[in-house]
């Protein structure tokens, strides 16, 4: 059997010209987008673990600084994942002891959307590249801090929320209100003052 699946939730189906014997879906959102086709299928979705952090465990392996709080985005940089959102949230609290993390890949195909913005990069943000130790960086963090503006079923989320990880995103119709009764999750928005006194709230800081 040819079994395929589909990675991101921009693929049209009218594309499809070959039918595979069955599609393997990672969400019912994008399941449903393709039931027109008529090809079996079925959804296999990430799960999310219940899973116990060991923060200060690995906040020391990280060497982060315990006197301040710590925010964490995972992903490659690109204009869908958006991480210059949270530039300009570090710096619109330059005044705050709040160190932005950014874990993920600055590929070369995607270098005119990150390099002007790691060339100003403000002090209270670092730039870790891609690593083997995402866990690491869940269990030492205050916060999961994800702006993008386009996914399908990123396991980012699953993995944050795993971690039992404060984490703040927008709320994309491809989710299907999945994430709605998590205490933790907290939804933002195109207000980026909003956001941010959102995250400061939930980061248990004084905006002042």
């Amino acid at each position: 059997l040819i079994c395929e699946t589909c990675h991101g939730s921009d693929i049209p189906i009218t594309s499809k010209y070959y039918r595979p014997d069955k599609f393997i879906m990672v969400s019912d959102w994008i399941d449903k987008k393709f039931s027109p086709l008529g090809v079996p299928s079925e959804v296999l979705e990430y799960p999310i673990e219940d899973l116990t952090p060991l923060k200060k465990h690995h906040m020391d392996l990280l060497r982060l600084p315990p006197d301040f709080k710590h925010v964490v985005n995972i992903g490659l940089f690109t204009s869908g994942k958006n991480q210059k959102e949270i530039i300009e949230y570090a710096k619109k609290t330059a005044h705050l002891p709040i160190i932005y993390h950014f874990v993920g890949n600055t590929a070369e195909n995607f270098r005119d959307y990150w390099e002007p913005i790691i060339k100003e990069l403000p002090d209270n943000c670092k730039m870790w590249g891609e690593r083997d130790d995402v866990d690491s960086f869940y269990q030492a963090a205050d916060l999961f801090l994800f702006t993008s503006i386009f996914e399908l079923n990123p396991l980012s989320i699953k993995e944050a929320l795993s971690w039992k990880l404060p984490c703040m995103f927008r709320k994309l119709d491809t989710y299907m209100d999945t994430y709605d009764n998590f205490d933790n999750v907290h939804y933002i928005d195109s207000d980026i003052e909003s956001n941010i006194s959102k995250m400061i709230k939930i980061l248990g800081l004084d905006g002042n």
